[in-house]
């Protein structure tokens, strides 16, 4: 009935609505953690084609990152299972180089690394270091992408370690080392059309834990295939994933771009993920989404729903990575709660953008209903960011968020601030 709505809406609002279509708003992040996250380093793309192997190296290019970052957390002295201060200050990125393209073939190689300042950091020995810029170490060094790719006229194919981004295997670059992963992926152009197809088997970075590097994903791998379809309002795609011995997940997602007046772009979407477990892996979900977002001049204003419907004893998985959820902020995500219960999301955020400067506010609540022992959950997130970017290369910003247990105010409660600051240079 939900999609329905949207589809209704998107059917009148199009007959009123003009034909302009801007790039970059079109392109604006899908979630709260999409915003906030890192701004990444442009693809090297445009490879020289050269002649001989000698010319490939000779002509290859490198591009790469400098961060900077401070990242703490500060909990509530009644808060449970978390130290009252952990942080950490780390300098850290990653350089790549691409060789140059010989009959279709070109390789690339990417080294990732991060390194704590300890003088800046929480002690080690005494809990109070925050592991997620640099592992639980204070260090991390990973040559996170060495891959082979073959590329003819539509045709691709890529081996190797890499950066992958589709709805359930994606970097989610929010802190220093992003996800990558071992894979064999193919993809196919034709029309409107973009066809993949592929296997993942290891991964490494933040949300792999940044203990062990390229850990199996899942228990065994996975095979995915998705196709994906774009026109001049229109951007849906469909993807079937095999995570071996978890779950078989089916995702499909719909995407209305308009601009109403010149100044005026709206964009409206529908997101649909099915999981059907696997040996008693306990995954299995249906999970639903909508999200709406208005642009007039600098203003933004985004609003977005999740819910999702768990049954008894199981749980909901959205992904290796960020994944594709509309409500997704800084550190909440709905499958933080949809365990043994059906959950719901609910965020809404306006922003503003002046010159180089950018403001955005998020505002998010998270609900489960009663699980089998009765308990209930109610937690709320909030994060505020400022950045400055005063050209492509160079960015600086300042986030906080804050995390309340309200279905638990008191000792049994989790309540924490968390603050993070970083200047990146892309080169």
């Amino acid at each position: 009935m939900k999609a329905l709505m949207l589809l209704i809406i998107m059917f009148v609002i199009s007959l009123f609505a003009q034909d302009i279509i801007s790039k970059q708003n079109r392109e604006s992040p899908h979630s709260i953690k999409d915003t906030l996250t890192l701004p990444q380093v442009p693809s090297i793309t445009n490879l020289d084609v050269v002649s001989n192997v000698k010319y490939m190296f000779e002509d290859g290019e490198f591009n790469g990152q400098f961060i900077t970052m401070y990242a703490g957390y500060n909990a509530a002295s009644n808060a449970i299972g978390s130290n009252q201060n952990a942080y950490s200050t780390s300098n850290g990125g990653k350089i790549k180089y691409a060789l140059a393209k010989l009959d279709g073939f070109n390789a690339a190689v990417a080294l990732y690394a991060s390194r704590d300042i300890f003088a800046l950091s929480g002690d080690i020995n005494q809990g109070h270091q925050n592991y997620e810029l640099s592992s639980s170490s204070g260090k991390y060094t990973s040559l996170a992408e060495a891959y082979i790719n073959y590329n003819n006229g539509n045709f691709n194919l890529r081996a190797g370690r890499q950066v992958l981004q589709n709805p359930l295997v994606d970097n989610d670059p929010i802190r220093i080392i992003q996800d990558t992963y071992e894979a064999y992926i193919l993809t196919y152009l034709y029309g409107d059309l973009t066809f993949t197809a592929g296997n993942v088997e290891k991964w490494q970075g933040y949300d792999a834990g940044l203990i062990n590097h390229f850990i199996t994903v899942g228990q065994n791998g996975l095979w995915l295939g998705g196709v994906e379809f774009s026109n001049k309002n229109i951007d849906s795609s469909l993807w079937i994933y095999n995570i071996l011995d978890m779950t078989n997940a089916t995702y499909t997602d719909v995407s209305y771009h308009v601009n109403l007046t010149p100044n005026l772009f709206l964009q409206v979407s529908a997101q649909y993920i099915n999981e059907q477990e696997i040996k008693n892996s306990g995954i299995s979900a249906n999970v639903y989404g909508s999200m709406m977002e208005l642009i007039y001049h600098r203003f933004n204003i985004f609003a977005a729903y999740n819910a999702s419907i768990v049954p008894k004893h199981k749980q909901s998985f959205s992904a290796f990575g960020g994944g594709p959820l509309y409500t997704s902020m800084d550190t909440m995500i709905i499958d933080n709660i949809a365990v043994d219960r059906d959950a719901q999301a609910f965020v809404i955020s306006p922003s503003y953008t002046y010159k180089n400067l950018s403001f955005i506010y998020a505002y998010g609540r998270f609900t489960g209903n009663a699980n089998s022992q009765g308990a209930k959950a109610n937690t709320i997130e909030q994060d505020a960011r400022v950045q400055y970017k005063p050209n492509d290369k160079l960015t600086l910003a300042l986030m906080t968020a804050v995390y309340n247990d309200v279905q638990n105010p008191s000792k049994s409660g989790n309540h924490w601030k968390r603050l993070e600051g970083y200047i990146e240079y892309n080169f």
